[in-house]
């Protein structure tokens, strides 16, 4: 997923595309809402809402959906376009739930330090 991809006024539709991308994942790889929730650390409700778009993911449940689903990168880059998306808004002065953009570079949180594949 491209950065900018999204308009700045919609973060919910960058919200969406990572919900989306979680319920690919966690499909692909054939796992339950309840099995994915405990592999992350996570209660299966808050895996549910984040993955049916009620909840906006927080870097640290990008982080974890990550680990657990093996996505190459695909989790922590919707994550990504989402936070920047929110920021966007935020600087347009729209009202919109607040995320927080990583401090780290993917690298150095997923894969111990290497690189993601591309897709």
């Amino acid at each position: 997923m491209a950065t900018g991809q999204f308009p700045a006024d919609d973060a919910e539709t960058a919200a969406n595309v990572f919900a989306g991308e979680l319920k690919r994942w966690r499909t692909l790889r054939g796992l339950s809402r309840t099995t994915l929730a405990r592999r992350m650390g996570y209660d299966r409700s808050y895996v549910s809402k984040v993955e049916s778009g009620a909840k906006p993911p927080s870097r640290d449940f990008a982080f974890h959906a990550e680990k657990a689903l093996h996505s190459g990168g695909a989790l922590y880059n919707a994550y990504r376009e989402h936070s920047s998306s929110v920021e966007r808004s935020k600087a347009d002065g729209q009202l919109v739930r607040a995320a927080s953009r990583p401090t780290q570079p993917y690298a150095d949180l997923i894969a111990g330090g290497v690189p993601p594949v591309g897709r």
